[in-house]
């Protein structure tokens, strides 16, 4: 065997007879081999008989694991000396490693391996003085170094009077929570009064990954001081083992009720599934402070398993609130039918009832498309008098509420409901919602929409034409058609125009061209274009001619819209016109012509026309083709508007 010269290397037989001795152990020990090689070593160091470490020998050699020596409690194996004064310690301290030594079928004896590490344990030791200094900087720069050497004496750190420093020590115990999960266990079991340990404790233990705790924990459950039991159940609530929910549920039969309350807590957010029974039994003795505890957790776990077994509580006035809420939660088809009813018999916990209804509706729509059956549910089992209840309170209802109901209101097809529903279709809170289930039955309720357009409340006028757009409804053209007048009406009317397609719009839509407002010209000409109607071409000959600038500006952009090849010429001679808008027109829409004579226009623009102008010639370039458009972009690159540049350069 070779010496190691940083290493102790001891053999010893099954009997401890020593068989090898090293060199480092020649030197340190001042023995030489030939005098200690086949002699027992109890005889030259009889206190590890009663240091109890024979025991671990013995452990080694019939079971063939490896144990180490804690330098914390055993210090060393064998006495040496040191070399210098230590300012802590009389004797090296010694790393232990205690091996079996095997052949192919059995054990034949040990060997120890022997590392000094002195100088560690002082560095340790000086910074752990430094930890009481009463520079902040230093104790921090100490408590740095220490977590590097992974040494438990930074847990000491996390009663610091700085935050600072806590935080840091907390910061860096998490990294390594598993190495020091005893320690800290035994610093909550002596200072769990003081909050700051406890709440650093419980902080870095919840995020631990050492197994071994759970049975220290499991020990301090047994403590007969309540407020231990309940910090270790906070613990146990907190760290990710399945282990875990065994000790918490077994936590349940604790005799203190805060402890109690604290492991059902741990098990709902935990999830636990093994709960389940247990929490349904303890839930029998309807202990109001713990029942309310056990419905919140059984929510949280979310086994829908539980349903048929909770229905008891619902007539319990002090569950009943919890138990709608976990309905709503898991509820199916009789739980709908027990709210419905309870709903035709009280307006109590009317808003609790529509929102579990709500969220039943919107998990069967979200996961099966089936919000319909649970919608059919509630109207099969709906009396006159809980619509009335419902109704009744509609307006004090949360919107979230409010939200989820609405598709269920509409689904009743009541013309009572649906006029409560046209009342909302100004709030902004459920415009959508309510926008939905106008498309969904609109056709059924389009008179009320039409109804609506005399409300004087333009939010309420505006969304009505966007529904009847939206139904597609003709029997409402002539009625969006007298609010086409209404200026803060005539962009929404000509969408919903454009959408319903019905031709009687052409003529009041032409006649709104000439409108100085752009972005209404725009809205018409839109409109206008989606009607596609057939007397359009001969119409905009005479807006072509027209006194009107914007008349004749929304007569070229529909020429070019629609690509009436006769009217051509016709654009060309606009060019010649002095207003720059109608220009401008031109431009955007004579790139959609094929003709010889575009490109020169085009190059022509570029050079001769005003900035603005060109801009908009540049960005009519992308329409052409790409060989063709080469030579205008190059044109354009050399303009020193910045923006007409940016405006090339961005083209595909």
């Amino acid at each position: 065997m070779e010496d190691k010269e940083n290493y102790g290397i001891l053999t010893t037989d099954r009997n401890l007879i020593i068989t090898y001795w090293n060199s480092w152990l020649e030197e340190k020990t001042k023995i030489p081999r030939e005098d200690i090689v086949g002699k027992l070593i109890t005889e030259i160091y009889p206190d590890l008989i009663d240091r109890g470490i024979t025991k671990i020998f013995e452990e080694v050699l019939q079971n063939g694991v490896v144990r180490i020596l804690s330098t914390r409690f055993h210090k060393y194996l064998i006495p040496i000396e040191l070399s210098y004064p230590s300012k802590y310690f009389d004797k090296m301290r010694q790393r232990v490693t205690i091996a079996p030594l095997k052949t192919e079928k059995e054990v034949v004896g040990l060997i120890i391996t022997i590392e000094d590490v002195t100088q560690i344990l002082e560095e340790e030791m000086e910074l752990k003085e430094k930890l009481k200094s009463p520079d902040e900087k230093e104790r921090i720069l100490a408590l740095k170094k220490l977590s590097q050497m992974e040494d438990e004496g930074i847990v000491e750190a996390i009663n610091d009077e700085s935050w600072k420093v806590r935080k840091i020590a907390v910061e860096e115990i998490k990294k390594k929570s598993g190495k020091f999960a005893y320690e800290l266990l035994k610093r909550m079991k002596e200072e769990y009064r003081n909050l700051s340990v406890l709440n650093s404790v419980i902080q870095i233990l919840s995020s631990t990954t050492d197994l071994d705790i759970l049975y220290a924990l499991s020990q301090m459950l047994k403590d007969k001081d309540p407020d231990l039991r309940l910090y270790t159940v906070q613990i146990l609530s907190n760290i990710n083992f399945e282990e875990a929910e065994d000790l918490l549920i077994s936590a349940l039969s604790d005799s203190n009720p805060n402890v109690v309350f604290s492991a059902i807590e741990g098990l709902g957010n935990k999830k636990s599934q093994k709960a389940v029974p247990y929490l349904l039994k303890f839930l029998e003795s309807k202990n109001y402070y713990l029942g309310v505890a056990i419905l919140n957790a059984l929510k949280e776990i979310n086994d829908p398993t539980i349903i048929e077994k909770i229905y008891p509580y619902f007539e319990d006035e002090l569950f009943k609130p919890h138990v709608i809420e976990i309905l709503g939660e898991l509820g199916d088809k009789n739980s709908v039918k027990i709210l419905v009813n309870h709903l035709n018999q009280s307006p109590e916990y009317i808003e609790d009832i529509l929102e579990a209804l709500g969220k039943i509706y919107r998990r069967y729509e979200n996961i099966y498309e089936e919000g319909e059956y649970i919608a059919k549910e509630i109207k099969d089992n709906l009396t006159p008098q809980g619509l009335k209840n419902v109704l009744d309170f509609i307006f004090k209802l949360r919107e979230e509420t409010l939200k989820n109901i609405i598709p269920i209101l509409a689904y009743l097809k009541d013309p009572t409901v649906e006029r409560y529903l046209i009342k909302f279709i100004g709030n902004p809170n459920v415009r959508n919602e309510i926008i939905e289930v106008l498309i969904k039955y609109g056709k059924e309720i389009e008179d009320l929409l039409i109804e609506s357009l005399r409300d004087e409340d333009i939010e309420i006028k505006t969304l009505a034409i966007m529904a009847l757009g939206r139904i597609g409804s003709k029997k409402a053209v002539p009625y969006i058609l007298e609010q086409l007048e209404d200026e803060n009406l005539t962009i929404v009317c000509a969408g919903a125009l454009a959408k319903i397609g019905d031709r009687r719009a052409f003529d009041p839509l032409i006649k709104k061209l000439g409108h100085p407002n752009p972005y209404i010209r725009q809205s018409i000409i839109s409109a206008l274009n989606s009607l596609g109607h057939p007397e359009m071409r001969e119409r905009v000959k005479e807006l072509l001619v027209s006194n009107n600038c914007y008349e004749k500006e929304s007569a070229i952009k529909i020429i070019g819209y629609f690509g009436y090849e006769e009217y051509k010429d016709d654009l060309i001679k606009l060019l010649e016109e002095d207003n720059e808008e109608i220009r401008k027109a031109v431009y955007e829409n004579i790139v959609f012509f094929d003709d010889e004579r575009i490109f020169e226009i085009l190059k022509s623009g570029l050079e001769k026309e005003k900035r603005k102008i060109r801009e908009v010639i540049a960005r009519a370039l992308i329409y052409i083709e790409k060989e063709k458009a080469l030579p205008l972009i190059e044109i354009a690159l050399k303009d020193s508007s910045p923006l007409l540049c940016s405006k090339i350069l961005s083209f595909p």
